[in-house]
């Protein structure tokens, strides 16, 4: 995790300094996958902590983030904070509320993130985090192209997490490779580490030019028709082109060349110039190796995990995959298991039922080496909760149906908005959410985000709240008000006093109530401490239930004490007040802000009935006030008499 910081701090750095940055976070379904034990989100939310903490002062950086508010849905785009002036709190509150749900939409967010940065005049860099490919029809790779021609002060950085086969490496690659960035692959925290020394110095390169040279397979003098063949730049261990035919673009480098033909493979190195080779021919030798897959059941049940025992060569970056018979692409959720995860692998079924594949996937030559045909089979998933419930108030629901990460229960709208209430159902079957507080007709539903699939549905409606509040319609500063309100409250339901024309949802501290389940009607409430047109606010989730209008005056209280006392000495007086629980008597010198205090102790009143009370003088001589101060918010003197101290 430490190496995805520093890594992308090391890119941001060198791009900061003249440039400005927009960084891209992966929130679509696949990032609720799990490396290592963890949901690749946590894993993208903690760097994203770090790494914001430890970004060089004085740059300027965005935040961008695709997939994270509605599923299936290759729209869902949005720049969380604007490109601005480093503010670490921020980025970290936006990449912490982040919750993945929809596609892959790569190519149109580096399209606005370009436009963000105004790259035809200024250039600047992208950071793409990311665990997957395109998935919504676009052409990412060819967007790079375009950008770079037309700045050539424009680069693109790629950190991918989890990205399984050289197909989808080289899908991401290519940003970095056509803008003169870096693509680093990490599948690990370990990996992520030699990542970083990899690119410890990474600075935007001139970008190489390609030339088209063909590739043959050869048996012996015999050319062999219809050979694939996978290219890896020497010093790496993952194609970043497979299953390709015919002539590749390659820039100047060293190349590992494997093919695959008539049940045989070979491969070779090459040295690729401006001007040579003419072509790379590959030796057909060796034999393909085969895998075999054997699932437990040939009829999982969708969503479920499913053992599958495997038999085949075990080489680096060999993995399971899963992929839906007659299709071309993987699944938006990209359920692969690798190899070395053990034997038999466990792997979970798609959402949707129906045909699928089971494909071994060997890294080396990027071939399918072994497969096997299961039928997911569709499951029953309910959900048990009221009808009706009133605004802002609990919904106990009851869930049937699995659990896991990437489940959860969600308030929207019929016409299928998310309204931001929801529940994981990681664990739990049975709870409580939060009912939205307008009005209208939603629907719960269980959702199983990695693939954008809704497993079950129920309607529900939300009728206006019965709460009511009731008070009198004038106060005075310093004594407090009674509050009555009829209804069922919740625990985040609070009452509060404001000036009149005040935005709804503040509020003052010392002059709102939380707690309204457990203190029960009435309560008592401070008005504010400068007499005025003011109004009490029922405040449910930020929206403001019910208003009542209180024409608050200046209260008056009174003090009797004698007009002289010795230095020290304790003196008997008499009150008339409200005696609240910010009340309290006090000296200080005539003309003093009224919430200087000076000698003697002070005397707090809360409690006291009879208006009887005591204070000690102060110890130095001289002519004071003694004042009753109220301090809810802030001390205002109710009443004052002069005393001089002898």
């Amino acid at each position: 995790m430490r190496a995805v910081v520093v890594l992308i701090v090391l890119l941001l750095s060198s791009a900061a300094r003249a440039q400005e940055t927009v960084i891209i976070f992966d929130a679509s379904g696949s990032m609720w996958g799990r490396i290592d034990g963890r949901t690749k989100i946590e894993i993208a939310r903690e760097a994203a902590r770090t790494l914001y903490g430890a970004l060089p002062p004085g740059g300027r950086v965005g935040l961008m983030a695709y997939g994270h508010r509605r599923a299936n849905d290759c729209g869902d785009i949005e720049m969380l904070v604007p490109l601005g002036a480093l503010d670490a709190a921020r980025l970290a509150g936006a990449t912490d509320a982040m919750v993945p749900r929809g596609r892959t939409p790569i190519t149109e967010s580096l399209r606005q993130a370009a436009t963000a940065l105004d790259v035809a005049r200024r250039g600047g860099t992208v950071i793409l985090v990311t665990d997957g490919i395109e998935t919504c029809e676009g052409d990412p790779c060819a967007l790079a192209a375009e950008l770079e021609r037309s700045n050539a002060a424009f680069t693109i950085h790629v950190v991918g997490f989890d990205l399984r086969t050289p197909a989808e490496r080289a899908r991401v690659s290519c940003l970095a490779e056509r803008t003169g960035g870096r693509f680093i692959a990490a599948q690990n925290a370990s990996e992520l580490g030699a990542a970083l020394r990899q690119v410890a110095a990474a600075r935007p390169a001139q970008v190489a030019a390609q030339r088209r040279i063909p590739l043959v397979a050869m048996d012996g003098p015999r050319a062999l028709d219809g050979a694939r063949f996978a290219v890896t730049r020497i010093g790496e261990d993952t194609a970043f082109l497979e299953d390709v035919t015919g002539d590749v673009a390659l820039a100047p480098g060293r190349y590992r060349v494997a093919g695959i033909a008539a049940g045989r493979s070979g491969a070779v190195e090459a040295t690729v110039t401006a001007n040579v080779p003419a072509r790379i021919v590959v030796p057909i030798t060796l034999p393909v190796p085969t895998a075999t897959l054997t699932p437990e059941t040939a009829t999982p049940a969708a969503i479920a995990t499913l053992p599958i025992a495997w038999r085949g060569p075990d080489e680096p970056g060999d993995v399971i995959a899963i992929i839906a018979a007659g299709a071309t692409s993987p699944l938006e959720s990209r359920p692969y298991v690798a190899t070395r995860a053990g034997n038999p692998a466990a792997m979970r079924m798609p959402a949707t039922a129906g045909d699928y594949e089971l494909r071994y996937l060997h890294a080396r030559t990027g071939a399918v080496i072994g497969t096997a045909r299961i039928a997911v089979q569709p499951f029953t998933a309910r959900i048990t909760a009221p009808d009706a419930v009133e605004a802002g108030t609990p919904v106990a629901f009851t869930v049937e149906g699995p659990t896991g990460d990437g489940l959860w229960l969600e308030i929207g709208t019929q016409a299928g908005a998310s309204v931001g209430n929801e529940v994981r159902m990681t664990e739990p079957r049975s709870g409580e959410m939060t009912a939205p507080t307008a009005i209208g007709e939603y629907e719960l539903r269980y959702v199983d985000a990695s693939e954008g699939v809704v497993l079950a549905r129920r309607p529900l409606r939300v009728v206006a709240s019965s709460l009511r509040m009731t008070a009198s319609a004038t106060a005075r500063t310093g004594y407090p008000m009674s509050v009555a309100f009829t209804g069922t409250p919740t625990d985040d339901d609070w009452i509060g006093v404001v000036a009149v024309g005040t935005p709804d949802g503040d509020y003052v501290d010392g002059h709102w109530l939380r707690g309204l389940v457990s203190s029960g009607s009435p309560v008592l409430l401070q008005p504010l401490p400068d007499a005025g047109a003011q109004e009490l606010r029922y405040v449910r989730q930020r929206e403001v239930l019910q208003r009542v209008a209180v024409a608050v005056s200046a209260g008056v209280a009174r003090v009797e004490a004698p007009a002289r006392a010795l230095r020290g000495a304790e003196i008997a007086l008499r009150f008339e007040g409200p005696a609240a629980a910010s009340d309290y008597l006090t000296f200080a010198r005539a003309g003093d802000p009224p919430e200087e205090r000076m000698g003697g102790s002070d005397t707090y009143l809360e409690g006291i009935t009879d208006g009887r009370a005591s204070i000690n003088a102060p110890a130095e001589p001289g002519s004071y006030e003694l004042r009753y101060v109220s301090a809810t918010s802030r001390a205002v003197v109710l009443a004052r008499v002069p005393v001089v101290v002898e």
